[in-house]
């Protein structure tokens, strides 16, 4: 008698386990893709600050994207691979490993939070390029300045074949994934800078009194 309750009390919990949605785990909901002749077509529907995820295949540089909802979003999102630099115009990027567009259709920019970004590179790419895994960004083409803005890109794990990064675009419809370009003055530790720039004005300052007490002993 006491092995059929523990049974029926065993049969009872998994079956609740088994009923309970997976889906209720996450906050996020995902989508798949339809795919036309013009691309990688994302319908997106979702309300103010509702979350939606979705996996990229047509660019090998696009692992996962993760769009947060300012305002309620129905539109679609196109996704393709560029062959080259729709923005020359603006100026190159140091090896670029791969150029994506994600265009909108019934879709206002305004109307998104934030956009979350995975990105992977081959590893044998960078290794070709003479890179490391560090040197690797997401450039988003910034339409008010005609610039591409290097976004803020952190290395977190990696494969056999790739590494993996986290980002988060601030422009759309361009994307660019390559080599992080610093500047000198980029580089350089801002302590250092402003040491430099201390220094400096101290002797300008001895050079005006030098300059001044020569004038002195010359009246």
């Amino acid at each position: 008698m006491k092995n059929s309750a523990k049974a029926l009390l065993l049969g009872i919990v998994f079956s609740f386990l088994v009923a309970s949605p997976v889906s209720a785990q996450y906050d996020t909901e995902q989508i798949t893709p339809v795919y036309r002749e013009d691309g990688e077509v994302y319908g997106i529907d979702i309300a103010a600050s509702d979350r939606v995820s979705f996996f990229p295949t047509g660019c090998e540089s696009i692992d996962k994207v993760t769009i947060e909802a300012k305002n309620a979003i129905k539109g679609e999102i196109i996704l393709r691979k560029l062959d080259e630099n729709p923005k020359p115009d603006a100026g190159e990027i140091d090896n670029v490993f791969e150029y994506c567009e994600l265009e909108f259709d019934g879709i206002d920019a305004d109307d998104i939070q934030s956009t979350e970004v995975e990105l992977k590179v081959r590893k044998s790419w960078i290794e070709d390029n003479n890179l490391s895994e560090d040197d690797i960004a997401l450039f988003t083409f910034n339409e008010d300045d005609n610039t591409w803005s290097r976004e803020n890109t952190a290395q977190k794990t990696e494969s056999s074949i790739y590494f993996f990064y986290d980002s988060e675009a601030g422009n759309f419809p361009y994307w660019a994934v390559g080599q992080r370009s610093e500047s000198f003055l980029s580089s350089i530790n801002a302590g250092v800078i402003l040491l430099c720039c201390i220094v400096s004005l101290l002797l300008l300052i001895l050079l005006a009194f030098a300059l001044a007490a020569r004038r002195r002993g010359n009246a």
